[in-house]
């Protein structure tokens, strides 16, 4: 596959998005010490940084050619690859919760911090306001599959593999991926999961296919959610 992005590009996205991460982070830290900053502005904060994410990837996909073709957002996904990635997605997802458990019940230790999801924070005593949905839904179904698809493997994986073999490029990007999820319970299923991603997007040259595996992926784990909460 043809990498439209260099590695300058890579680095420079990296840089771009963890200083907005950081904002996230220090308003959610924030937000567990005062009673003025709410779930309602965290899910903003969220959705606010994955929109700076999206135009700083179409500025740069402007900046190397057309934005469709250098993000490869010109080719329509398989669908079957795209059900055959959310399958193996799970699949890594739940081969990694058998092995802790399997570690848990031979060597008798307490690995419950493994075995968290996402840290998305807590609802307050009176549950979740309908805006605090909303804007979790969007931020986790639309907002995180696009922006990161389009940071991870659309700028960052292809920046690598312009100037690395591809599976440095496959390890690096999918590492990243899983480190700013911010939680140990999530890093190592979220790496395999970033790995399966990167590799469809390079074998189908669509960045559709992992969008697609990417929503479907958090809207599961989304209605899971809403559904033990309400």
């Amino acid at each position: 596959m043809t990498n439209y992005f260099r590695l300058r590009d890579a680095f420079g996205a990296l840089l771009i998005s963890t200083v907005g991460l950081v904002l996230v982070v220090g308003i959610v830290f924030a937000s567990s010490f005062s009673e003025s900053l709410s779930d309602v502005n965290i899910w903003a904060a969220s959705l606010g940084w994955q929109l700076s994410i999206i135009v700083m990837a179409l500025v740069f996909a402007r900046r190397r050619g057309g934005v469709f073709s250098t993000l490869r957002l010109n080719k329509t996904p398989n669908i079957q690859v795209v059900f055959l990635g959310l399958g193996l997605a799970y699949l890594v997802l739940i081969s990694y919760l058998l092995l802790i458990v399997a570690l848990e019940a031979m060597l008798g230790l307490d690995l419950s911090s493994f075995k968290r999801g996402n840290a998305i924070p807590l609802p307050g005593p009176e549950g979740r306001s309908f805006i605090a949905w909303m804007l979790l839904a969007v931020t986790a179904i639309c907002g995180a599959p696009v922006a990161e698809e389009l940071l991870y493997r659309g700028v960052i994986f292809q920046g690598f593999a312009s100037n690395w073999p591809n599976w440095i490029a496959h390890s690096l990007s999918a590492a990243l991926f899983s480190i700013t999820h911010l939680d140990i319970g999530v890093v190592i299923p979220i790496f395999g999961i970033g790995v399966i991603f990167s590799i469809i997007f390079a074998r189908e040259k669509s960045l559709w296919a992992p969008i697609g595996i990417h929503a479907l992926f958090n809207t599961v784990g989304f209605l899971a959610m809403f559904i033990s909460e309400v």
